[in-house]
């Protein structure tokens, strides 16, 4: 779910089409946290799926899919994003209703009021008040937060949804990487769950990350470089089974 944003007139929502999170807030290789909820009453993921709401305003801007460097779709099946999102609208990648309560509908979204009163509140917040009353998100973005790209995010984080058509994509969870796992020392060796060494157990990259199970862009190549090192240094100094 790396979705990164380029247009502010978005938001995003589960199966009942109520929002659940700031969207801008999230570090894009962390959206899975914000997704991985259970109902225990109901026993279901309802953010999985989780739908992206949008104007026409955000498709005419460009592609939808403007960043997409990686992936299954485009390095094993050379996928290409169409320039005018046209080819995934027509494949149903993309939804495509006149109305929010139409798109509702498409959603499978029981009851479509729900998500008309959720774009509602969102516009009225960002006309009347100038912010979002949910979660916080400002109409423009906040010099002090991580961008996901420097010189390349969006400078407005927030604009109504009110220019129809409008449309929705999916959203979905992926396993991208291996962060997280065993705790390590300063020597590469792992820890078990009392913070002692286990004997001749090493570990580096991302398995027992210093960066715990949080994707820090290429910082997994130092790990693996620097406790790579780290590991063989320590392993080569003992004494071999017999």
């Amino acid at each position: 779910m790396a979705m990164v944003t380029r247009q502010p007139a978005f938001i995003w929502v589960d199966q009942d089409g109520k929002r659940f999170v700031n969207e801008k807030k999230l570090d894009y290789h962390c959206s899975w946290m914000a997704v991985n909820n259970f109902d225990a009453i109901n026993h279901r993921y309802p953010r999985i799926p989780c739908f992206m709401i949008m104007d026409s305003s955000y498709l005419k801007a460009g592609p939808l899919i403007s960043n997409g460097g990686s992936g299954w779709a485009i390095n094993r099946e050379g996928y290409k994003w169409s320039k005018d999102n046209q080819k995934e609208i027509d494949s149903g990648v993309i939804i495509k209703a006149d109305t929010i309560e139409e798109l509702a509908k498409k959603l499978g979204i029981a009851d479509p009021s729900v998500l008309s009163a959720t774009v509602k509140r969102w516009n009225s917040d960002l006309r009347e008040k100038g912010i979002d009353t949910e979660y916080g998100r400002t109409l423009t973005a906040d010099p002090n937060m991580k961008a996901v790209f420097v010189g390349r995010d969006v400078k407005s984080w927030s604009a109504p949804i009110e220019e129809g058509p409008f449309y929705a994509v999916k959203l979905v969870p992926v396993t991208y990487h291996t962060m997280g796992g065993p705790k390590k020392s300063v020597k590469a060796e792992v820890l078990d769950p009392f913070g002692q060494p286990i004997p001749r157990l090493y570990v580096a990259g991302e398995l027992g990350s210093t960066w715990g199970l949080t994707y820090q862009g290429a910082c997994a190549n130092a790990d693996a470089m620097v406790f790579g090192r780290v590991a063989g240094k320590n392993a080569a100094t003992l004494e071999n089974w017999k």
